[in-house]
């Protein structure tokens, strides 16, 4: 049975800013018990504090690399002794690495964010899921619309989100036929305005920036919150994200299609010597910021989401519509390649 945000104990991973500490703000609003992690042990403290202040919140705050699966289960048996239980762990911690794999292939930063992005949510739920898979409780993987379908650039990014997927889906049977009563929910959010692409390892050239529309965090934390008090197996966050996900499994050509384009739309103007981002150590700049810095680009608020948000909304409507229009526009576009092949195969000559 859900429970409501007050009755729980709720661990988030990668809460020191962005999406992770959005969700926090909101848990620790609506009364919940939390436990949030993230590498640096002083910027937690503040926010745990903050959070106190605020909104008379329990903040637990425990320093971690998510990378490292000692560390992890520090967290998990940090919240037991605390709590005595956990009902919903939120694996949100990210980091991000831009540019062209045939240009600038740089291993052991691809290795980095595949340790942080796959491995930490692998940690995590593995931690979850020992202390949860007999009591129940919500586990909720962060993965994007690019688990879906990769774009050019973030390549390395992209596969690490199309590994947390294929985990999810594979630890959801698994669970599901032991019969445990712990969910499982993956989220994908679309482009998010945190402070995550300003910290993303990139090679010398330009910034990096993410490609509009651009959602709020808060819109993303509201998502995880609500799937946390009732689950469903994958939440979309977006609008764009929920199109993403039709498009991805009935026209991936058509998001093919738009590749040439997303390449430059991933550069700002501004020069940049290259950085390897918070790869490898914090970036306490970004720290107690939900929102990063896009010049020149705009926050929209997720009206899919919000019109998701009631019991049986029009959300599920809305998805539909965008299911149905997006296979119709499959069906034609195959349709008319098969009669483009057609027309190119010489007939047969005819005998007699």
């Amino acid at each position: 049975m859900a429970k409501t945000l007050s009755d729980q104990v709720i661990v988030i991973t990668g809460a020191s800013s962005g999406i992770g500490l959005a969700t926090a703000e909101q848990a620790a609003l609506a009364g919940a018990r939390l436990v949030i992690t993230a590498r640096d042990a002083q910027a937690l403290q503040q926010i745990a504090q903050r959070l106190h202040d605020h909104h008379g919140a329990t903040v637990l705050p425990v320093a971690a690399d998510v990378a490292v699966r000692s560390e992890v289960e520090a967290v998990a048996d940090a919240a037991m002794e605390r709590f005595g239980r956990i009902d919903t762990w939120v694996n949100n911690a990210g980091v991000g690495l831009v540019g062209s794999v045939l240009d600038a292939h740089d291993e052991p930063s691809a290795r980095r964010l595949f340790e942080t992005n796959f491995w930490g949510s692998v940690n995590g739920s593995l931690a979850a899921a020992a202390r949860m898979r007999r009591s129940g409780g919500v586990l909720i993987n962060l993965a994007s619309i690019l688990a879906d379908h990769a774009v050019p650039l973030q390549t390395f990014y992209s596969a690490s989100k199309h590994a947390i997927k294929g985990f999810t889906d594979g630890l959801r049977q698994e669970l599901q036929a032991e019969h445990s009563p712990l969910e499982v929910v993956l989220v994908k959010p679309a482009c998010i305005a945190t402070p995550l692409i300003e910290h993303a390892a990139h090679p010398p050239g330009r910034h990096p920036r993410l490609v509009s529309p651009l959602y709020a965090p808060g819109d993303a934390a509201r998502a995880i919150l609500r799937a946390a008090q009732h689950p469903q197996r994958d939440v979309e966050v977006g609008g764009v994200a929920a199109l993403h996900s039709v498009a991805a499994g009935v026209a991936p050509q058509l998001l093919d299609l738009a590749a040439p384009l997303l390449v430059e739309r991933q550069w700002r103007d501004e020069a940049s010597p290259g950085s390897d981002g918070n790869l490898h150590t914090p970036s306490r700049d970004s720290h107690g910021r939900t929102l990063g810095q896009h010049p020149g680009q705009r926050v929209h608020p997720s009206v899919y989401n919000r019109l998701a948000e009631p019991a049986g909304g029009l959300g599920g409507l809305f998805y539909g519509a965008l299911a149905g229009g997006a296979w119709l526009l499959a069906q034609a576009l195959r349709s008319g390649s098969e009669r483009r092949h057609d027309a190119s195969v010489p007939a047969a000559p005819r005998r007699g």
